[in-house]
Formats: C-alpha cells, sequence, structure tokens
C-alpha cells in the first residue's frame, strides 16, 4: 500500500528564526514529508540572504513569495498549489517532535476520519483538563475552540495551528474564509462538520505554541475580535442568536455591580457593536433569512461526498 503523500503548509511573516526551527524538525519526521509549502509574507528585502536556498539542500521546500499579508489566503494559495494527499497546515512559531506528521496520519488512519486536530498549548505540556474557564466562553467560542488538554476525541473545529485534513476535503468546502478578520479555523471547521466531515481530537499529535512576536497579528486588519466573532454569527447563526450576541456585547455591563462608569461602558459597548455590524455587512453584504448551506452529505468509509446546495 502507497504511503499517503503529505504537503506541510507553513505560512510565514517576519518570522524567519523561528520557522527556520520548524522546517529543521520536519526535515527529520520519522515518516518523510512529501513536500513543505511556505508562503512566506514578508518583503523580499526584509527575508534573510540565501535563507530558504540553504534549508532546500535538506527539505523539498516551495516557497511563495505574497505580497499582501492575510492570514487566510496564502494558506488557500499553499493548498491549492501543493501536490500532497494530506495537507498539515502549521504555524511558523511552533516546536514539533520528530515524529508529528506519523501521529497525524496513524490517528487519521486508525480512527478513519477526514481532519485531525492536533493539540496546542503554550507550556510544553498539556494540561490534564480543559484549560479555560468555560462559564465565560460564549456558544461559538466553547463549541468551535479546541480543548488543547489530554483527550481523544470527536469535535467541531480545528485549529489552524497544527493540523491535518485531506486535501480533496479541504478544496470542497472551499478553504479559509479570506474575508474573515479572524478566528478562521473555527469557522472552517464548522462549515467542515456541516459539510459531513470527521474531525478528530488528538493529544497525540502535539505541538507548543511559542506566540513569537511578529506573524500576521501584527496587521491591524487581522486582529479585530468583534468583528470576527460578529461575522461568524451573522454568517452561521443569523437571526435570534446574532442578537443575543450583540445585545451581550452592548448592555451586558447593566448586569454586572453598578458603577458610575457602567453607563458608560453601555455607551461604548453599543457604539463599537453597532461599528463592528458597519464592517460585518460590508463583508457579508445585507442581512439574509439564511445562507448557502451543503444540504446533502455522505461518509463512507472516510470519504467525504459533497453536494452543494443550487
Amino acid at each position: 500500500m502507497q504511503k499517503p503523500k503529505v504537503s506541510v503548509i507553513v505560512p510565514s511573516f517576519y518570522r524567519h528564526p523561528y520557522i527556520k526551527e520548524v522546517l529543521h524538525t520536519l526535515s527529520l519526521q520519522t515518516h518523510p514529508v512529501y513536500e513543505v509549502v511556505v508562503p512566506d509574507q514578508t518583503p523580499l528585502h526584509d527575508v534573510p540572504d540565501g535563507f530558504y536556498q540553504a534549508i532546500q539542500e535538506r527539505l523539498p521546500l516551495k516557497v511563495i513569495h505574497v505580497e499582501e499579508p492575510n492570514i487566510s489566503a496564502p494558506r488557500n494559495l499553499a493548498a491549492r498549489t501543493a501536490t500532497g494527499d494530506i495537507l498539515l497546515f502549521l504555524d511558523d512559531d511552533v516546536l514539533i517532535s520528530e515524529n508529528l506528521v506519523a501521529a497525524h496520519l496513524a490517528v487519521m488512519h486508525d480512527e478513519n476520519v477526514d481532519v485531525v486536530n492536533g493539540a496546542v498549548c503554550l507550556q510544553k505540556t498539556l494540561p490534564d483538563a480543559y484549560p479555560w474557564d468555560v462559564r465565560n466562553m460564549d456558544p461559538v467560542r466553547f463549541f468551535l475552540a479546541a480543548p488543547n488538554h489530554h483527550w481523544q476525541g470527536m469535535m467541531l473545529g480545528v485549529s489552524s495551528c497544527n493540523f491535518s485534513i485531506k486535501k480533496e476535503v479541504f478544496l470542497k468546502v472551499g478553504g479559509f474564509d479570506e474575508k474573515l478578520p479572524r478566528m478562521v479555523d473555527f469557522e472552517l471547521g464548522y462549515r467542515l462538520f456541516r459539510a459531513g466531515a470527521k474531525i478528530h481530537f488528538t493529544d497525540k499529535a502535539f505541538a507548543q505554541h511559542l506566540r513569537a512576536p511578529g506573524g500576521s497579528r501584527q496587521n491591524p486588519r487581522n486582529h479585530n475580535k468583534l468583528v470576527a466573532a460578529l461575522y461568524i454569527h451573522r454568517k452561521h447563526f443569523p437571526g435570534w442568536i446574532t442578537t443575543q450576541f450583540k445585545l451581550k456585547m452592548s448592555i451586558a455591563p447593566l448586569f454586572r455591580r453598578w458603577s458610575f462608569r457602567t453607563p458608560f461602558k453601555v455607551a461604548l459597548g453599543t457604539y463599537r457593536v453597532i461599528r463592528a455590524s458597519a464592517k460585518v455587512n460590508k463583508l457579508l453584504g445585507p442581512a439574509k433569512k439564511g445562507i448557502p448551506v451543503i444540504v446533502d452529505s455522505e461518509h463512507k468509509s472516510g470519504n467525504l461526498a459533497l453536494n452543494q446546495a443550487a
């Protein structure tokens, strides 16, 4: 049986000291990678001289120079360029083990799934329990966020920092949403779930996230949390759920301990919601009763069959 060809995608932006370590570890994998595609958004004049040439001697590397920094578009471009059967997405500031690729493939095969969401943690080891206070998480965040602790099982979302997916599945659902400023992995995971894809979370494929300086987050257009959250609500949960979210973000201070600043907080929250709503309206267009969704999906033997609604 032919081994799966794994194309590793590592988008980068002003993080060459960190991606150098990622690429080095990828060259030592117990399951050799078929290729590594790096969509580098750093201006060419800021890329260290001969940086990628030295690495290409040890690794099958494709470098795509992207002029406009963005969270999603470079990943989608790299996915279309990749020629492997499996796409493995990694951030450029992670520390990984030499068996990461093998772990992704083993879980994908053993669990017969389309997507493997590897665990990610800021520390060297994973916690034993859910690391966030779920009482303060809104439904979108709770259901789409990765657990990121010692656990194995099915889930709704993916973490673009460390996940693998069958290329045909990624392309069928349209890849990452290039209009969304943040939380693109959550949104992609939900579309995969709606399409019938099987997503498995595993702590066997682990990556430590360094949260290094630089990266696409330094672009202000890619870092508006409220716009991103409202965009996801409007796109996938239109109507009363979106209205509830707006109310929560605007008038929530009224239901907390009162102070002389409470009216100011409500006014500021309402202003931010109105401003974010205007931006989301430009991105998504006028509000609609619903959105086109995949209405018929069938999953057999790990193969995803999708029929887009007309």
